[in-house]
Formats: C-alpha cells, sequence, structure tokens
C-alpha cells in the first residue's frame, strides 16, 4: 500500500475528526484538515489544530488572531469560504477508494454523511453524479453553522443541491428526542468520516454512544462506513522503526502544550475499540482496511508549530521558554531521523476503515 499512496503526515491528536488521509493523487491535507476544522480550532469546547498550507494559514490566520473568530459567525463563514477557493479538488483518495471497492455494486441508495466536510462532500459529489449513480439522496451534517455554510456553497458550486441537503445539529441532542436531527429518517448507507474522536469538540464524552446513534438511522440490511486514525503509542512498540520514537514524543509536546494553553486534545480511538462499539450497536463488521502512516520532517514540524502557537498562552512565561526550547531540540531531532531514513520518512501508525452492516432477522453477529 506503501508504495501507491504518497506520504502522509497525520497526527493522532488534537484534530480530526477528520485526518487527511493517503491518497492516490492526493488533496492537500493542510487544506482539507483546516477547512474542515475550523470551527474547533482555539474553540472553547476544544481544539483542532491540523497543519495548514501558507496560502490558507494566513487567510485563517488574520480571522484567528484579529479577535473576530466566533464559531458560526459571518467572519469566520467567509474566511472559510475563501480558504475553500484555495482548495484542490479530490482526484483520488485511498481511503474512499477502499470504500468503494468494499461497497462493491452494492446500492449507495439514501447516504448521511453523519459529520460532514468539504472533503467528504466532494466525495459523496463523485458518488451522486457517476454515471448510473445509485444514489437516490444524500443528507449531510455539522454541528458548526460556519461549516454549514462552507458545505452548502461548495455543493451549490458542484451542482448536487437538488439531490440533498447540508443539516445542522448534534448528535447528542438528537438521541432520543422526538422531533431532531434525522428524527424518523434511514439510511442505505452511512458515512462516519473521522467523526468519533471529532465527538469531543460538540458532545464530550458521548463517543460510546454515537455509533449506537447512527445505526438507530441505518435501514435493514444497510451498511456504515467507518473512517479513523489509530492512535499513536507514548512510545514505539516492537517491530516499529526506532527512530519513530521522535514522533511519540513530538505528539507528547504537542498535547501538553494544548493542555497548558487551557484547550482540549483532541481523542482518537483504535481500530478495536471502534469495532467493539460496532457489534454493540448490533452491526456486523464485514471489512476492514488499515492505511500504513509515513511522516516527513516536514509533517513533524508542522505540528511543532501547532505546539508553539500555544506558548503564547500560557500563563507561566518561563514555562513557556522552556518548552519552547524543548520543542526546537525536537525539530532538530526529527531533522536527523528524517534523514537517516532511506525514504526520508518514518513510519508509525496508521488509518483504518472499516465496513459494517446492519443485521437482519435471523442473522448471525458474527462477522465475515
Amino acid at each position: 500500500k506503501t508504495s501507491i499512496n504518497p506520504p502522509r503526515p497525520a497526527f493522532s491528536c488534537p484534530v480530526p475528526p477528520r485526518c487527511a488521509r493517503p491518497t492516490v493523487a492526493r488533496y492537500s491535507r493542510a487544506s482539507r484538515m483546516l477547512l474542515t476544522l475550523l470551527p474547533l480550532i482555539f474553540a472553547p469546547t476544544g481544539v483542532r489544530s491540523r497543519p495548514a498550507a501558507p496560502t490558507i494559514a494566513v487567510i485563517l490566520a488574520r480571522t484567528l488572531f484579529s479577535g473576530k473568530y466566533t464559531p458560526g459567525s459571518r467572519t469566520t463563514a467567509m474566511a472559510m469560504t475563501t480558504a475553500t477557493q484555495f482548495v484542490k479538488p479530490v482526484s483520488g483518495d485511498a481511503l474512499f477508494s477502499s470504500i468503494e471497492k468494499t461497497n462493491g455494486s452494492r446500492p449507495w441508495g439514501r447516504v448521511l454523511d453523519s459529520g460532514t466536510g468539504v472533503h467528504s462532500l466532494r466525495w459523496i459529489s463523485s458518488l451522486v453524479l457517476a454515471d448510473g449513480s445509485s444514489v437516490s439522496d444524500w443528507s449531510a451534517v455539522t454541528a458548526d453553522e460556519a461549516m454549514r455554510f462552507s458545505v452548502q456553497k461548495e455543493a451549490d458550486r458542484l451542482g448536487i443541491s437538488d439531490r440533498g441537503s447540508v443539516l445542522i445539529g448534534n448528535w447528542q441532542a438528537a438521541e432520543g428526542t422526538p422531533g431532531s436531527l434525522c428524527d424518523g429518517e434511514t439510511y442505505d448507507t452511512i458515512l462516519a468520516d473521522y467523526l468519533v474522536g471529532s465527538v469531543d469538540g460538540f458532545a464530550p464524552y458521548f463517543q460510546d454512544k454515537i455509533l449506537g446513534v447512527l445505526a438507530s438511522h441505518l435501514s435493514p440490511g444497510g451498511r456504515m462506513y467507518v473512517v479513523g486514525l489509530q492512535p499513536l503509542p507514548d512510545k514505539v512498540q516492537q517491530g516499529d522503526d526506532p527512530m519513530a520514537d521522535v514522533v511519540c514524543r513530538v505528539r507528547a509536546a504537542r498535547d501538553a502544550c494544548i493542555l497548558l494553553a487551557g484547550n482540549r486534545c483532541y481523542r482518537e480511538y483504535p481500530q478495536d475499540w471502534i469495532e467493539r462499539r460496532l457489534k454493540e450497536a448490533d452491526l456486523r463488521v464485514v471489512n476492514s482496511s488499515r492505511f500504513p502512516i509515513l511522516y516527513s520532517h516536514g509533517a513533524i514540524v508542522r505540528q511543532i508549530n501547532v505546539a508553539r502557537s500555544k506558548l503564547a498562552f500560557f500563563r507561566d512565561k518561563d514555562l513557556a521558554d522552556s518548552m519552547g526550547k524543548t520543542l526546537d531540540g525536537l525539530e532538530e531531532e526529527s531533522r536527523e531521523a528524517t534523514a537517516s531514513s532511506p525514504s526520508g520518512r518514518l513510519k508509525l501508525g496508521f488509518d483504518y476503515t472499516i465496513a459494517a452492516e446492519a443485521i437482519l432477522d435471523g442473522d448471525s453477529k458474527c462477522s465475515n
């Protein structure tokens, strides 16, 4: 897989809900992540700090540091819309391609993107606009008004607005509440694209229930596709590249900076945790795939820079200065580690996709 998937700089915390994925002809990871997660960056409920491409970083920094940033505000929405203009369209995504292969000839039917963003919407549009499309209609859910504005604008641009809708809502608030988000609606295909980890930003401690809530909206025989990122270990494990330990220590330092700045870290969930929750929701896991991650020096430095951006928010200046020196040391160490690797990259961790089906009466719950 590593021979066809370009290296993808990804960290397990603090973002994602949607991590950019390895791509066959890749979409800008930085652009995608920042567009998807902008409403959460520096927000009181959680921090989603992913690396940013220079152009988009400038646009959004002007909003974030001008004191005008408010999730759902017109200013934020304008920044996101402007940034969207710099994002390259998706021409191939290894994770979504894997989902398409697993789905095979099954009709997509009614499609729900349960935690939408520009990237996943573009993939859905490719299904909607395909010759002989089996998508009957689509719905895309977000908990943030600014994201809704951005995704709706993208749907209009792609020409698929007449086939579906962008919804604003919170799955926790919708749980068991009549008349709430998607109440009474069922779907043949549900996508949870880096959703479980991102739930912490809008509904902390609801992660153990989110898949069950989504399963209640799955049609009999319908299928749910979950995309996630395996959490990075505290230190490299047996069989890992020993030089990749610097990646673990950068993640630890970055998370410490996020916490000391008064923000929340993003929480990834491992593949086996997701599979257990799917089974508890009476879904049968029918397929899973893993995609190894390769870290370049630039990818590691971007995460170090996330940590540096938090130093100004430390209450203790001496601690901030000391942490800054630690980050400088990690940057130099990562330079040496990647330079010593034959590929110039450090292999550690993986993204995953999981396909699960609603169990029909009389079917076994055992995985295929």
